[in-house]
């Protein structure tokens, strides 16, 4: 579990508990609270064919004052609405005064030689279609960007003030503590009724999927 006090003066901290393997009560420490200076950071939005999600999600996210710290890339898998995704894309970085960088991602042809006819189904369902494009997103970003830091979002979101804010806070944990893959955003349960307290991160093991 991460938890985080609010702010309340100058003197800011985040309570940081539950080290690898212990209970949140076992051992805590505390860093100071800070919005980490991130060395090349992006935000990559993965986009299939839905140009006014993605128009709504772009607005949204270029409209974030710390967008201006990020490098903005759309990522678009479907090749049949390249041009009007791209224009769409195009548009709103124009609105906002943002280069917003355009990946084209192959849909992914199977190898018969290398992969079982369950895997090939598999390939042809939303579900690996949707893996074939974050794994050929993770790759563009790390590998061949050569980002260190890169936030993951699909083109049907729309974002809260503080979206850029949580990751940019969150980001030294990465580096404090080897056993996390990332910081995410989405909680399926963060609504009114079962989320009471605003200022409260927890570890999971389940993947975000959607930010």
């Amino acid at each position: 579990t991460f938890m985080k006090s609010c702010p309340v003066d100058a003197d800011l901290a985040y309570m940081a508990a539950g080290k690898k393997g212990k209970d949140c009560e076992e051992e805590v420490f505390q860093e100071p609270w800070r919005k980490q200076e991130l060395e090349k950071p992006a935000v990559v939005v993965l986009a299939h064919n839905r140009a006014s999600e993605l128009q709504s999600c772009l607005e949204s996210l270029l409209a974030l004052p710390e967008v201006s710290l990020f490098k903005v890339h759309v990522s678009l898998d479907d090749p049949k609405s390249w041009d009007v995704m791209s224009e769409t894309a195009q548009k709103a970085g124009r609105q906002f005064n943002v280069d917003v960088g355009i990946w084209k991602v192959e849909p992914l042809e199977p190898d018969p030689e290398k992969h079982g006819q369950e895997v090939q189904k598999w390939f042809k369902m939303n579900a690996g279609k949707i893996a074939h494009h974050y794994w050929q997103a993770f790759e563009r970003a790390f590998m061949e960007w050569k980002y260190e830091n890169v936030v993951f979002v699909e083109e049907d979101l729309v974002f809260s003030p503080d979206f850029l804010a949580l990751f940019r806070s969150g980001a030294w944990l990465l580096n404090k503590d080897p056993s996390l893959w990332c910081v995410g955003a989405w909680n399926d349960f963060g609504y009114k009724g079962t989320a009471t307290d605003p200022c409260r991160l927890q570890r999971s093991s389940y993947f975000p999927g959607l930010g």
